[in-house]
């Protein structure tokens, strides 16, 4: 009989052989990375770079990721580890093998910036995202190493293991990224996805999906994102005649913030950060998220999309997922009507007059989630317009394409195909035309939408009704907090970021009201009543949830009102867009 025969053998073979592959040495010129998960709930990395090296650079080296996150959560472990603002130094003497992080994983609320590491809310696991831990070196190879803990799994590139996992690239392989390869190259070096390491209670497999749901979930969220996911795969597959090449991975994270936010990395890997509650998530917002996710896995994941223009793959998100959702009945005619109108105006709020042409990659002056929304629907109604024989989801299948990757160019192709009038190459890519206005006239030619001028916060969609309101408490809480803003929007309460430190803001409040006007419910009201207290010479009373009032300073310079006016569907829209 072998030594590791009996249970109990086997559970301390698998032990040992799990420290000894932790300790097995680099291969010749080889930077080794492993990563697992600590009782407790800690997250360790271990770097073994070739002999000779001492000096790690993170692969990203920005000092704002030091700042935002680095700095937060990892520390270094021993006297032969020293973590720097871009990167990590191994102290030069015979013991010092291994350079060593920890990090107690925790939801930092990063936006548009992937989690480092998200934890399920008993810290029975974690979701670990390898591209704030990478570390690349000229000329040397890449191998990572996750291990499970004892009884744990891994889930890597989709596939659960059991088993400590392994991913390799060449010298040849990290030359090339850091030379500025592709993005399939930079994916196939392991540096840009989410490893699941932890329990595997809670672990299901669906067809096409392995689900990983958080002990704290309860089970109709828990029905209610399975049949999404069972819906969304096969539509898809059928929508694209292409499948996903291999399973995906849900992991689903509690946290006590309100709201929610996901994303999704190479190695069809998706996060869902979800609230304790569904106070924040009403009505089938928890589909939409989760259909928005999965439509990522083919629009990034089995196909190309230019990654500098974030509206490209957000937008087709958003606009799939209402299309899927009006497809089962999830969304009744009212309820779209006011999603429409609501990114349209908030696209228009947040590019204003500025020319597409000539907008800077990246998400900065824009909302790629509303505009890149808009532009969808817009290309969409054009391709109707022309040809109202197909559904709106088949007007979308020919977007995509895997001999090219998805950019403006490929966009504008798509929506002007057949058209004697480049509507579209106009909008985007004229150096002279204004987007608000372009795209207003747009909408009008194709009998979708007119203007109509704001007086009362009715007339506001909710989701614009919230941006105004959270322009103006964004532009007073930069100017009482040293420039700094952080708040969550609740229903009735802007709930402050207790982070920021503030003059006169209680940061631990939510304020409910602005000059005695209820901000999110009333902020046309809102804005006039704290322009008339700036003119008069007198402070902004701020009103609370709970607790005393607070009088704040007027800024130097009054926010104006996003907009003066707003887009209103016409009667007939949604029969002229298919749905």
């Amino acid at each position: 009989m072998s030594l590791c025969a009996s249970t109990w053998r086997r559970m301390l073979c698998a032990a040992v052989g799990a420290l000894a592959l932790g300790a097995q040495a680099t291969k010749a010129g080889e930077l080794l990375i492993s990563q697992q998960l600590l009782p407790g709930g800690e997250l360790e990395v271990r770097y073994t770079p070739p002999e000779g090296v001492h000096e790690l650079s993170f692969f990203d080296a920005a000092r704002d990721a030091h700042k935002r996150w680095r700095g937060e959560m990892m520390k270094p472990q021993g006297s032969c580890t020293e973590l720097t603002a871009t990167g990590i130094r191994l102290r030069q003497e015979p013991d010092c093998r291994s350079a060593v992080l920890r990090l107690k994983a925790r939801v930092l609320a990063l936006d548009a910036t992937y989690e480092a590491a998200q934890p399920l809310s008993d810290s029975s696991g974690v979701l670990a995202y390898s591209g704030h831990a990478a570390v690349l070196l000229k000329g040397h190879g890449l191998r990572w190493r996750w291990l499970p803990p004892q009884g744990g799994i891994v889930i890597h590139q989709g596939r659960v293991e059991r088993a400590p996992v392994e991913q390799s690239a060449s010298a040849e392989q990290v030359d090339r990224v850091l030379a500025g390869a592709s993005r399939d190259e930079v994916r196939a070096l392991g540096v840009a996805q989410y490893v699941y390491m932890g329990s595997s209670t809670g672990l299901t497999a669906l067809p096409g999906a392995n689900v990983l749901v958080d002990p704290s979930l309860d089970n109709e969220r828990v029905a209610r994102i399975r049949k999404v996911l069972d819906y969304t795969l096969a539509r898809l597959t059928q929508l694209y005649g292409a499948a996903l090449p291999g399973p995906g991975a849900v992991v689903t994270a509690v946290s006590g913030l309100p709201g929610f936010h996901g994303d999704t990395t190479a190695g069809r890997m998706m996060r869902l950060r979800l609230p304790r509650t569904l106070e924040t998530m009403p009505g089938t917002a928890l589909e939409g998220f989760v259909t928005h996710e999965v439509v990522h896995w083919w629009n990034s994941g089995l196909f190309g999309t230019d990654q500098q223009r974030p509206w490209l793959h957000e937008g087709h998100a958003e606009w799939m997922a209402r299309l899927l959702l009006r497809e089962q009945s999830l969304l009744d005619a009212a309820e779209l009507r006011a999603d429409i109108e609501s990114n349209l105006n908030n696209c228009v709020a947040a590019r204003g007059a500025q020319v597409a042409a000539a907008m800077k990659p990246g998400r900065q002056g824009d909302d790629a989630y509303a505009c890149g929304m808009s532009l969808m629907l817009l290309g969409q109604a054009q391709r109707t317009a022309r040809d109202d024989k197909l559904s709106a989801l088949a007007q979308m299948g020919p977007l995509h394409s895997k001999d090219r990757p998805l950019d403006v160019a490929a966009f504008v192709a798509w929506a002007d195909a057949g058209s004697a009038v480049a509507a579209m190459a106009q909008l985007l890519q004229d150096p002279q035309q204004p987007f608000a206005s372009g795209l207003l006239a747009r909408l009008q030619a194709l009998g979708l939408a007119d203007p109509e001028p704001v007086q009362r916060s009715e007339q506001l969609p909710l989701g614009m009704r919230r941006q105004s309101a959270a322009a103006l408490m964004s532009a007073l809480m930069r100017s009482d907090c040293g420039g700094s803003v952080g708040f969550w929007t609740l229903p009735q309460a802007f709930r402050l970021d207790p982070a920021v430190q503030c003059r006169s803001l209680r940061v631990t409040g939510e304020v409910e009201s602005l000059a005695g006007q209820p901000v999110l419910a009333d902020p046309v009201a809102a804005y006039a009543a704290v322009a008339k207290a700036c003119q008069g010479g007198q402070p902004i009373a701020v009103r609370y949830a709970a607790g005393p009032d607070t009088e704040l300073a007027c800024p130097s310079s009054l926010p104006t009102p996003p907009m003066n006016q707003v887009i209103r569907l016409r009667a007939d829209a949604l029969r002229r867009l298919g749905l």
